[in-house]
């Protein structure tokens, strides 16, 4: 079986290191910063609110002496002499950017193009979205592959007792370590290697990955690129997986994939994971023709038009040699199971989400379980279900009704005009052949439709 991995050479940067933090000087930053509304994520206001969102947010200077009001006596100097700040004549700059995510500091690089191969990348929409979609269950074992600043990592602490990041990137262990001695995080530890290569025969109950997956003809960016042609790194990662998950152990990876036009999102996945002692659940975000893509993440303004419309045209090229139609967007979560039949489900949803979606994904692996026993053993007509209606919006179409799910990932499911007032009988108490019967509907596509609902968390068997 083939093994993913990268083979980019890392620049190790010398320019600007990560600083060493003791526990004492951390909590004397955090301070100052807390004074000052930097890490609550509050509008910036006064000038001092100003000045400390230019020297942590933008990594613009400010002056020497006013630099000095800002911080306690002696605790300039000491950031200083850790090398997070740096004097200019009579300037003082961060080379690190500082971000407040749910309740936590995170340091990481300012971009600059020289640094580009070992660039740390700030917390983002993926790796916000990949936190979102995380499972928050207590876990004895946890896996961070590709961890960044520790964005993932410093989160799974939280609810488990060891968690192990790893990194091609030495630079993005180093501020791994220091945001968790920043937030007083101490069951962390960390590994230097690619993809699984630092953890072999070990296993975890947590997976998280937000590796390079960017599909590009450039291996420019070690944070962004997927460093191979097509998406061949996703589908040997996806065939690693199982054998570094403990029995019931969940992953959650960020992905993009190719599909052609002519057929479903899901397809590329049917052989991949056939014969894989997983359960899946697939969130497709859209798909992107090339000219799409390429315009999300060509790093050229378009105000530069002559440049920006060569490297396009470049990339183009480039998808059209590798018979590149579609390419989608979305995120994968795996549960490793032995014990029974491996399913797979799916459902396109938005990027954004309305809400933390880890409990919803949890209940969607239940609800699954649920009614694979149900329907082997009494039925699902004799079942006693619950309607989740009021947790949906409705909307009228010309064939039936479309229902939303309106927290956390918008799932979204078409059933016929019927179905939803069977729906309106499902209290809980009543078995779905009852309330069939009451609404006076034929039971076949009902039946259909609230296997569907039931797959998406509309409808939930009664406890």
């Amino acid at each position: 079986m083939p093994r993913s991995h990268r083979t980019a050479s890392v620049q190790r940067l010398s320019a600007f290191p990560v600083p060493l933090l003791d526990p004492e000087l951390a909590s004397a930053l955090r301070q100052v910063l807390e004074t000052h509304n930097i890490t609550d994520g509050q509008q910036v206001e006064d000038n001092d609110q100003i000045a400390m969102h230019d020297l942590f947010a933008r990594g613009e200077p400010v002056s020497k002496r006013l630099a000095e009001h800002l911080f306690p006596a002696g605790l300039l100097n000491s950031l200083v002499r850790s090398g997070l700040l740096q004097k200019m004549n009579d300037q003082v700059q961060s080379f690190f950017q500082v971000q407040n995510y749910k309740g936590m500091v995170f340091l990481s690089d300012f971009f600059r193009e020289s640094h580009k191969n070992g660039y740390v990348l700030q917390i983002g929409p993926a790796g916000k979205y990949l936190a979102d979609l995380t499972i928050r269950k207590p876990f004895a074992s946890a896996l961070d592959l590709g961890c960044g600043c520790g964005i993932q990592s410093l989160l799974a602490a939280k609810h488990c007792a060891l968690v192990t990041a790893t990194d091609i990137n030495p630079r993005a262990l180093q501020l791994t370590r220091l945001n968790a001695t920043f937030n007083e995080i101490t069951n962390i530890e960390t590994v230097e290697g690619s993809y699984f290569e630092p953890v072999r025969a070990q296993s975890f109950d947590l997976i998280v990955a937000n590796l390079p997956y960017v599909i590009t003809p450039e291996n420019k960016y070690l944070y962004r690129d997927s460093g191979s042609a097509r998406d061949t790194n996703l589908f040997s990662l996806i065939r690693e997986i199982p054998s570094y998950l403990n029995e019931r152990g969940f992953a959650h990876i960020l992905a993009n994939w190719i599909h052609s036009p002519d057929q479903p999102y899901w397809q590329p996945f049917k052989t991949a994971l056939h014969g894989l002692p997983v359960d899946t659940w697939l969130f497709h975000n859209g798909s992107k023709n090339p000219a799409e893509y390429a315009e999300m993440w060509l790093d050229i303004p378009r105000i530069e038009s002559t440049a920006y419309e060569e490297k396009k045209e470049d990339w183009m090229a480039w998808y059209q040699a590798q018979h590149i139609e579609l390419i989608a967007l979305g995120a994968i979560t795996f549960r490793r199971r032995t014990t029974a039949q491996n399913w797979a489900c799916s459902a396109t949803v938005k990027k954004s989400l309305t809400s933390p979606a880890g409990g919803q994904i949890f209940d969607l692996f239940q609800a699954q379980d649920d009614l694979n026993s149900i329907e082997n053993t009494i039925g699902l007509e004799n079942a006693r279900l619950v309607s989740l209606l009021s947790n949906a919006s409705v909307t009228q179409l010309p064939s039936g009704r479309m229902l939303c799910l309106s927290a956390g990932a918008e799932i979204s499911t078409e059933v016929g005009a019927d179905t939803l007032e069977v729906l309106n009988f499902l209290d809980g108490r009543r078995t779905l052949g009852q309330a069939i019967r009451l609404a006076n509907n034929p039971p076949e596509k009902t039946l259909d439709d609230i296997r569907v609902l039931i797959e998406v968390g509309i409808v939930r068997f009664t406890p």
